[in-house]
């Protein structure tokens, strides 16, 4: 039988759980961490950071009246909704974290893993002196808010002063490692982050805002996009900023990276960009804005935003097209050769995500005349909608109207046909076959000879 605990201090807003476990553990007056750490989990030798497991456990020593469970602990006391706009929302649901399958509980431990890995938070404590005067007043004691601890937050979002540093090390919480709560005596040693940074203030601010934002923004339930559809919202501000080659579609390196060093380099303390291997390079950034499932720091992504100039809000929380890739129907029909081309009448969209490592969408419309194309997604704009990656049927008007410019020995078929040469020398020699099928072997030789002849003309005519 679990035994539950007699108390347990009720979580303050924005408090880090390290900051919550520090108070029971004062309050209790345990003399050893291994001893808190046996009443909080039932276990002496448990190591926990900031993104903690065995929540399930805590939550059942809990007093018996506690409204608390594991859901409102990671949501509410943890880094976890920081990191969250920006991890693909099928491999993370906080209110089932102890029904996951063997799959999804790899995938979140990789998570954790590469976000623990980074090390997203200050090496030590930080806490605004305001907030310390105004918790006492409000709660009678002060304590500390997460999103006072982000690696590169130096400023207070509610009250605009520069943060203290502590000098407490921010280390796994562990039967070795000392919880110590804000009001604590041994808070003697303590410095400003200001230093070299005063000029810079309003631009803090802005920082401290958007990163308390994700961490402690009301979302509606809103589903923020999938990471896959922000990647490719960078790549459309990156051509709009002339960052992209027109001619190869290749990315310049050296010219986004002198522009980003411009706008960031002098705000920010140098451990802030020391994601790949300590190196802030253009290889960097440009791995950054490669397609594909990969988390980087939220700070990074916020930085990127204020580099397009677009609000983080719109960008992560647009629902229409995070659920949507292609917009809205009908959309337009890509047969050229029909009356209606170009018309919204297809209503019939069915969504699959491709077998690759991109998590890129295909979409697959087939519309009423038997002309049916795939496009890869989502949509950036509004001319996505007019083009296709892919034809996957015909339908007999157009298949007639190829048919007919074959015998009229017209040779810009494709362009009449808009599609490519290549797909008119795929198309053209089934629906030959097709035809002569019908025929009796008298009539089939000699119209097989007269469709050799005529199709060896056009291929010449198409290869000069």
């Amino acid at each position: 039988m679990v035994r539950q605990m007699a108390y347990f201090p009720t979580p303050y807003p924005d408090e880090l759980l390290y900051s919550v476990f520090a108070r029971y553990h004062t309050r209790s007056c345990n003399i050893s961490i291994s001893q808190t750490l046996q009443d909080l989990f039932g276990a002496p030798n448990v190591t926990l950071d900031d993104l903690p497991s065995r929540l399930t456990d805590l939550v059942d020593r809990l007093p018996s009246e506690s409204a608390l469970t594991p859901a409102s602990f990671v949501q509410e006391h943890t880094m976890l909704p920081y990191h969250k706009p920006f991890i693909a929302p099928e491999w993370l649901d906080t209110a089932n974290l102890d029904a996951y399958d063997e799959e999804m509980k790899a995938r979140v431990m990789s998570i954790a893993y590469n976000i623990r890995k980074r090390k997203d938070l200050h090496q030590t404590l930080h806490f605004c002196p305001k907030c310390y005067e105004s918790d006492e007043l409000t709660y009678g004691e002060p304590y500390w808010h997460r999103s006072h601890q982000v690696l590169g937050i130096l400023r207070c979002h509610r009250h605009e002063t520069w943060l203290i540093n502590s000098k407490i090390a921010i280390k796994s919480i562990g039967p070795h490692h000392p919880l110590i709560p804000l009001g604590s005596k041994s808070l003697s040693d303590t410095s400003s982050t200001q230093s070299e940074f005063a000029s810079d203030a309003k631009f803090h601010d802005w920082l401290a805002k958007e990163v308390n934002w994700l961490i402690n923004g009301n979302y509606s339930g809103g589903i923020p996009c999938h990471p896959t559809i922000l990647q490719y919202r960078y790549h459309h501000h990156l051509e709009k900023m002339g960052l992209i080659c027109s001619n190869t579609g290749l990315l310049k390196k050296s010219e986004l990276q002198r522009r980003f060093e411009n706008l960031f380099r002098e705000k920010f303390p140098i451990e802030i960009f020391d994601v790949y291997d300590g190196n802030f390079t253009s290889d960097w950034l440009a791995r950054f804005f490669l397609a594909g499932f990969r988390e980087h720091r939220p700070i990074i992504h916020l930085l990127m935003m204020r580099f397009f100039e677009i609000d983080s809000k719109e960008i992560l929380w647009d629902k229409f097209e995070a659920v949507k890739p292609f917009g809205k129907g009908p959309w337009p029909c890509l047969n050229k050769v029909a009356d209606h081309y170009l018309q919204p009448v297809v209503n019939n969209c069915s969504i699959s995500k491709l077998k690759t490592s991109t998590n890129m969408v295909t979409g697959t419309f087939k519309c009423e005349c038997e002309f049916q194309y795939e496009r890869f997604g989502p949509d950036l704009s509004e001319r996505n909608r007019t083009r296709f990656n892919k034809i996957v049927a015909t339908g007999d008007l157009w298949d007639q109207k190829l048919m007919n410019l074959f015998r009229n020995d017209d040779t810009d078929m494709a362009s009449t046909l808009g599609v490519t040469q290549s797909f008119i020398m795929q198309r053209l020699p089934l629906l030959l076959e097709k035809e002569t099928d019908k025929l009796s072997i008298g009539d089939f030789v000699k119209t097989r000879k007269r469709h050799r002849n005529k199709w060896q003309e056009i291929c010449e005519k198409l290869l000069r």
